[in-house]
């Protein structure tokens, strides 16, 4: 299996639910001229550095949850745009 290459990873869309800690983003993604893939993250705090980093999601609390009701349809809008 070929390494990752953050070069060949580009970003379509993003949204983002804010921009504090504990806050997602959302984005429609492609890499190395694939198909597009959604991508749930969530910003965390380096527990070394204090840094704000993103992670992965995990699990989604009823905030969440509200917040991806919101953005869903233009998600999938974007994201059709993506497939014609």
């Amino acid at each position: 299996m070929a390494k990752y290459d953050p070069d060949k990873d580009v970003l379509l869309k993003e949204w983002k639910s804010g921009s504090g800690k504990g806050d997602l983003i959302v984005g429609i993604h492609k890499y190395n001229g694939g198909g597009p893939k959604l991508a749930i993250n969530r910003i965390s705090e380096d527990w070394k550095t204090g840094e704000l980093i993103v992670t992965k999601s995990g699990r989604f609390n009823s905030e969440d949850i509200q917040y991806l009701d919101k953005i869903w349809k233009e998600i999938m809008e974007e994201y059709n745009k993506v497939l014609e």
